[in-house]
């Protein structure tokens, strides 16, 4: 993996609709192959070698399933609550506290092993709650955490930054030092 000391100025991330509140609209990069490509291989180039990919209900589905099917790897969905069809036994499930409602995750225990490398995927990262979410059933499944990827890291929230301090974040817009000073665009 390269280690990153300038920003990246990626030229699809001028296709972001950034008027779209409260998060920006990334689908003009999936919409558009060339741009779509280009951010799977930046990912590529800045991750390392990982065993499965994990992606969150919704958007980071499209990015991870890309992912995996470029790469060969197993794509494993954190759903929604309620939303995988397996009996809750089999089920590890997150709930959290999002901006104004409780929200909930879950991850079929079995899809997740001892010791598996986990490249874990999401459109957007700001307060960081989904991924919080995620990154806590899958390390309690036993899965290690080799990195994340999103196209979209919110440079102003503090947990964002803390997220890249303890794993390390790929985020197309963004580049967090060896300092942990956010540079983002």
């Amino acid at each position: 993996m390269d280690v990153l000391t300038e920003p990246r100025k990626s030229w699809y991330l001028s296709l972001v609709d950034r008027t779209a509140r409260p998060r920006y609209d990334v689908f003009p990069i999936f919409a558009n192959p060339s741009a779509f490509s280009s951010l799977l291989a930046n990912i590529n180039q800045h991750v390392e070698a990982h065993d499965k990919i994990v992606a969150i209900d919704a958007i980071g589905f499209v990015l991870g399933g890309a992912l995996a099917a470029g790469s060969g790897k197993p794509f494993i969905p954190v759903r929604k609550i309620g939303k995988l069809p397996h009996p809750n036994s089999n089920l590890e499930t997150r709930t959290f506290d999002d901006w104004d409602e409780k929200k909930g995750l879950e991850i079929k225990r079995d899809w997740i092993n001892k010791g598996d490398r986990v490249l874990l995927v999401d459109e957007w990262i700001g307060e960081g709650f989904q991924i919080k979410a995620a990154l806590d059933m899958i390390e309690t499944l036993g899965g290690t955490i080799v990195g994340i990827a999103c196209v979209y890291l919110h440079p102003d929230f503090e947990s964002s930054i803390e997220l890249a301090k303890k794993y390390k974040v790929f985020a197309a817009n963004c580049l967090v030092c060896k300092y942990f000073e956010c540079r983002c665009t």
